[in-house]
């Protein structure tokens, strides 16, 4: 007989014999490719139309998500099951290829009829893709900063918050590729704000693709300000298949001069926009301002007129701050470098009286001569006053690492609140931008202002500035006490000011070293008690389009070198792109003086440039 044991064993092999057959029977199932009609939900066949959508390998613009119910309604088929998970809704992708307009404007209209259906990636709200011309209502996405700015910059940015990420909007993508060859910093700047009021004019979205040494793209140094120009993760899918519109070094195109796209783009939903220039920079017959677009659209939207419209800088100043502030580090790097170079009003007086002291030491040096008992005494009083200086600088440095937070913030809201009211914090010093063209043999570039007697234009230029600011605060403080004398007829001054303020010391940027070292040497020859020039000449020198090397700190070093530049009392030009700018982002007038270098030679421009100024007072 087959005892029980042996018949539990000879059933478990049975049962686990039948099991590995089933599995077996399912694996080629399993393993088999999938043929050409897909399955569904409960492995049901997708019909044709919606096999082809699925089976669409272009990229897309997924948008805010959707019931399950509501993809089978647009993909054609019938729900097998119901869920409440949420699958996103696809925009067609667009190809690069646009010869057939009708086609694609079917597809936005297609889109534009499920937009009750679908919100914005960005903002969680239900907006339609709008015109910016057609709104009357606040919009509570308008920053509280954006009130310092003309009408018409008000309605592009409420238009732009609102249709930003929004997939039936039209976009305008400004790009520079990684070894794009769009220019330095300046031109950059430049053929953006051509975009932006380019944007403006065609109802577009303005936005930045501009990647920067080291990874990441320029809002690690420029951020958004009242508009968000950073590119949504929605859009990023269609970069490769934009179509590219070029405007680099030409300012030829009839459709770039009147700041429009050409009429074969005019249906294109996303246009790659390249372009640095902006029309005063290249002389242009049709400036900015004198265009049809910004008479007869733009400027007709205030109520009062703009004291400033006719002039030139004011569309670039105003473009500039609606889209940019300077991220925290940059002000940090700036602050290091006025530091460093005794920019700062407490430092200047600090310089002030150890140049007071060298003058006097001559003659008190020959009496000690005389007096050796004096001389020990001097000496001990020295050497407790190196301590006590050492003492209180330590614990400066100590309050100011205290504040620096603090500092940030304030300097950051600062800004923000009051760039375009040209109440910026005014840094009494002179800058002088050398860009002699060959970067120290850093980089093939040609050659511009790199002669001695460049420097020396540049030199003199900048010891005009600082002598007629000098005699023209000193009249000031003398006019402003004329009502002050003494019963000797002596006019007296304020206790904090027995006299003006010393000559501005002069702070020198440039792409060589050699070109610092050559005005600290013309400095030193004119005068050994009274130097007034600052260099920083251990600073790595990088362009942003011309060096082959760079990372984050050499991007952030020129950001903040440029702000050193932005904040002087005076500015003293090259022929660069980078002093164009630190020159035309100046407040409107009263702030800020600058001149091109070769224009020092007629004391008519100077004292044009001079005339403009606003003085410390007394």
């Amino acid at each position: 007989m087959i005892s029980s044991g042996f018949r539990k064993t000879m059933k478990s092999f049975f049962v686990g014999f039948l099991m590995g057959m089933v599995v077996l029977r399912q694996m080629p199932l399993a393993l088999q490719p999938y043929t050409e009609q897909e399955t569904g939900v409960n492995n049901q066949p997708i019909n044709s139309s919606a096999s082809a959508v699925a089976m669409d390998t272009n990229p897309r613009i997924p948008t805010e998500d959707v019931q399950d119910k509501d993809v089978a309604r647009v993909l054609d088929t019938q729900p097998q099951t119901q869920s409440t998970e949420k699958q996103p809704i696809e925009l067609p992708a667009i190809e690069s290829d646009h010869e057939n307009p009708v086609q694609q404007q079917q597809q936005v209209d297609q889109q534009q009829q499920r937009q009750n259906e679908v919100t914005a990636v960005d903002t969680g709200d239900e907006i339609p893709a709008v015109s910016w011309e057609s709104q009357n209502q606040p919009d509570s996405t308008l920053p509280p900063t954006a009130s310092v700015f003309p009408q018409f910059i008000q309605d592009y940015i409420q238009f732009h918050n609102q249709n930003r990420g929004h997939p039936a909007a039209k976009y305008l993508i400004w790009r520079c590729p990684p070894n794009g060859q769009c220019g330095g910093t300046g031109d950059r700047i430049k053929g953006i704000l051509s975009a932006l009021y380019t944007a403006i004019c065609t109802n577009r979205v303005l936005l930045i693709d501009w990647p920067v040494a080291g990874g990441g793209d320029v809002s690690q140094f420029l951020q958004p300000h009242t508009i968000d120009w950073t590119i949504p993760n929605s859009i990023k899918a269609y970069m490769q298949t934009l179509v590219k519109y070029s405007a680099i070094d030409s300012y030829a195109h009839p459709a770039f001069q009147q700041l429009q796209i050409p009429a074969r783009m005019a249906d294109v939903p996303m246009i790659d926009m390249r372009s640095n220039l902006w029309s005063e920079h290249v002389k242009a017959v049709v400036s900015v301002n004198d265009t049809q677009c910004v008479q007869e659209q733009l400027w007709t939207k205030e109520t009062v007129p703009n004291p400033f419209a006719t002039q030139q800088k004011v569309l670039f100043r105003m473009g500039f701050w609606a889209l940019f502030t300077f991220a925290d580090q940059v002000h940090e790097r700036k602050l290091n470098m006025q530091m460093r170079t005794g920019l700062l009003l407490e430092q200047q007086l600090k310089r002030q009286q150890e140049q007071e002291a060298m003058q006097q030491q001559p003659t008190r040096r020959r009496r000690l001569q005389q007096d050796p008992l004096q001389l020990k005494i001097n000496q001990a009083v020295r050497t407790h006053y190196a301590k006590e200086t050492a003492r209180k600088q330590k614990a400066m440095i100590q309050h100011q690492l205290a504040e620096q937070q603090k500092r940030k913030s304030q300097l950051q809201r600062l800004q923000k609140e009051t760039a375009m009211a040209g109440k910026t914090t005014l840094q009494p010093y002179i800058a002088v931008h050398i860009r002699t063209g060959n970067g120290g043999n850093s980089w093939n570039d040609p050659a511009r202002h790199n002669t001695v007697q460049d420097f020396e234009q540049f030199y003199h230029c900048a010891k005009r500035l600082q002598d007629g600011i000098y005699q023209r605060q000193r009249k000031q403080c003398i006019d402003n006490n004329d009502n002050s004398k003494n019963a000797t007829g002596n006019t007296t001054y304020d206790y904090d000011y027995q006299r003006p303020l010393p000559p501005l010391p002069i702070y020198v940027a440039a792409d060589n070293v050699l070109a610092k070292q050559a005005l600290v040497a013309l400095d030193q020859q004119q005068s050994q008690s009274s130097q007034t020039i600052r260099v920083l000449e251990q600073m790595p020198i990088y362009h942003i389009d011309r060096s082959r090397r760079g990372g984050h700190g050499d991007e952030n070093t020129v950001w903040g070198e440029f702000n050193v530049l932005l904040e002087s009392t005076c500015l003293v030009e090259s022929r660069s792109g980078f002093s164009d700018l630190a020159a035309w982002l100046q407040p409107a007038h009263g702030k800020r003086c600058a001149i091109l270098y070769s224009k020092c030679n007629d004391p008519v421009q100077v004292a044009e440039a001079l005339d403009a100024l606003e003085f410390i007072k007394c």
